[in-house]
């Protein structure tokens, strides 16, 4: 099972139009043939593990507390398991980011939702992510039911952004952290609600949210382009800066004033600290999501569950990158392929199929068994240790094409006999 991860990761580095493509052999394709693929694992045998794999014991009941909790089922298992892994392998900074996250799928499926402002995956299983801003790291996840299981808004509660973002952000609240949104999520009764915990709030906002200024509901004929307006409730400051577009900012954490910031033709233009904060803090999820398509296998199924565990387990490996990149105290550390590479060496480890055993034939024999060695006496009145009896005087004679030291009595010839020795040296190959 580590071998067919392993290949599904190496489907990313690798890239081809089908599965069967990978194993393809012979004249005609001798200069597009992958032999890596074959000699792991055969065809037939990926394509029954492709099969049969699942993500959860479908004979385990599993319990449901909300509308649309029975569409989760096969997904509940593995996004509870590498929520935990996520969580307790990783540490995060004060900026975090909730945003959505896509997993492509065009199948039939209840979960399947239609997403018209995304620009490559307009279909597939909508899910809520929590990342932090800088790195990228997916933290937590969960998937949305959509409006028609469940998600509409029930009468007397909150939205479901204000209960998404809230549960995402429930290990993490009284710790100080600075969470970042957009106008799905951001609202200011869920800033007050996030306050009161001890964690800060930024994002964009809808102008007609309840609770907003009624002031800022007018024309953008009737304002200054590059003139800010700011209105102030407790903690809450809210932001109304016409630009191109007319941008409403909510914000417990940023101040009213102008600040300079170059654009992207070179100029300096004065905008407001809380939209030059939101630039730098909300781009966490689309971040992971950069990482994640970079090295995307793309491999297509029927399935929708199946979809969603390799999307867990790119995550997992750019997760595992993020980690390597903070933590780990080399001076000279891996770039991303490098590093993509060493994991599916990894995962692959000695796996060989039986056949591509046969064709290789038997190991080849070490150096000291093949070719013709003369006993010599070491330069310069040095000594060695024996490399057989490992006695406890050193001694003058040695192999000077193995380079090790050998007593000239038996040990020679046993050194350069024997296949399996009980005390061989290190640099005996």
């Amino acid at each position: 099972m580590r071998a067919f991860l392993g290949l599904v990761l190496l489907m990313g580095l690798v890239k081809k139009p089908t599965i069967s493509s990978y194993w393809n052999e012979g004249l005609t394709h001798r200069l597009s043939r992958t032999p890596g693929f074959g000699e792991v694992m055969t065809r037939n045998r990926f394509q029954l593990l492709l099969h049969v794999i699942h993500a959860s014991d479908n004979a385990e009941p599993t319990p449901r507390t909300q509308p649309g909790d029975e569409l989760l089922d096969k997904f509940r298992p593995m996004f509870e398991l590498v929520n935990k892994s996520f969580a307790s392998n990783y540490r995060l900074a004060r900026d975090v980011c909730v945003d959505e996250r896509v997993v492509g799928f065009k199948g039939r499926h209840k979960l399947k939702q239609y997403l018209a402002n995304k620009k490559k995956d307009k279909w597939g299983l909508q899910m809520w992510v929590l990342a932090e801003s800088e790195s990228g790291y997916t933290h937590q996840f969960q998937a949305s039911v959509g409006r028609k299981h469940g998600c509409a808004r029930p009468p007397g509660k909150q939205n479901v952004g204000h209960r998404v973002v809230m549960e995402l952000m429930q290990p993490h609240l009284n710790k100080g952290h600075h969470v970042t949104l957009d106008s799905y999520f951001c609202s200011p009764g869920l800033c007050h609600a996030l306050y009161d915990k001890g964690t800060f709030c930024t994002g964009t906002v809808a102008v007609r949210r309840q609770g907003m200024p009624k002031s800022f509901n007018v024309p953008k004929r009737g304002l200054t382009r590059g003139q800010a307006t700011s209105k102030v409730q407790g903690p809450l400051l809210a932001v109304l800066w016409p630009d191109r577009k007319v941008f409403t900012m909510l914000t417990t954490l940023g101040t009213p004033r102008m600040e300079d910031c170059p654009n992207a033709k070179g100029r300096t233009l004065k905008i407001p600290s809380v939209v030059n904060m939101y630039n730098h803090t909300m781009g966490g999820v689309d971040l992971g999501d950069q990482f994640i398509k970079l090295y995307d296998p793309r491999l297509r199924s029927c399935k929708l569950w199946r979809k969603a565990l390799f999307e867990v387990l790119l995550t997992a490996a750019v997760n595992a990158y993020v980690v390597y990149q903070r933590c780990w105290l080399q001076s000279r550390k891996l770039g991303r392929l490098p590093f993509q590479e060493s994991i599916v060496a990894s995962l692959v480890g000695d796996q060989v199929t039986s056949r591509s055993a046969s064709k290789l034939g038997p190991a080849p024999h070490p150096l000291r068994l093949t070719g013709r060695h003369f006993p010599g006496v070491l330069p310069q009145k040095k000594r060695k240790q024996c490399a057989v009896c490992r006695g406890r005087s050193r001694v003058r004679s040695w192999c000077p094409d193995c380079g090790v030291g050998l007593c000239i009595s038996n040990c020679f010839r046993v050194y350069h006999t024997v296949l399996q020795l009980r005390s061989s040296a290190p640099n005996e190959e």
